[in-house]
């Protein structure tokens, strides 16, 4: 039982790990150079990003523990393999876009972190179907990205 908790606390710390080395190398500050871009018509706004990817860290935590918690099988370690791979894959997004500002770079990047997102979903599902449903907010968000990192690379 201890276990179970500690295992929780310990995805919730790689979960927010990964976001706060994300948030270590992200500025959109006014000034910043994300800040000078030319963005569409449906940028939200900056201050919305923080909440959002608190929300999303915290739903990618719970999901990968459910995953953990159930029976070893080969679903299990793909879905926790496909868990690890996206969390560093959203990592080198960030280091792409907002540190090297290679946004066409971080655009195809975003498309293999979106299929490693889908992987886990699938694989997920036959593990624990309501892991598989945590993710779902995740991957819109990650689709949308992708569509305001299209934009921005068009526009810039």
């Amino acid at each position: 039982m201890r276990w179970k908790w500690v295992s929780l606390i310990i995805f919730f710390m790689i979960s927010f790990g990964g976001a706060g080395l994300r948030a270590s190398i992200t500025d959109m500050g006014p000034g910043s150079w994300y800040d000078q871009l030319q963005k569409p018509w449906f940028h939200p706004p900056t201050g919305a990003f923080r909440p959002v990817w608190i929300l999303l860290h915290f739903l990618m935590a719970v999901s990968g523990w459910r995953v953990f918690q159930q029976r070893s099988s080969a679903e299990r370690r793909y879905a926790l393999l496909f868990w690890m791979v996206q969390l560093a894959l959203l990592l080198l997004w960030t280091g792409l876009f907002f540190s090297h500002h290679l946004t066409g770079g971080a655009l195809l990047e975003s498309l293999v972190l979106w299929f490693f997102i889908g992987s886990f979903v699938i694989a997920a599902w036959s593990v624990d179907r309501v892991a598989s449903i945590l993710f779902l907010p995740y991957w819109a968000w990650i689709t949308f990205t992708a569509l305001l990192n299209l934009a921005i690379w068009w526009r810039n």
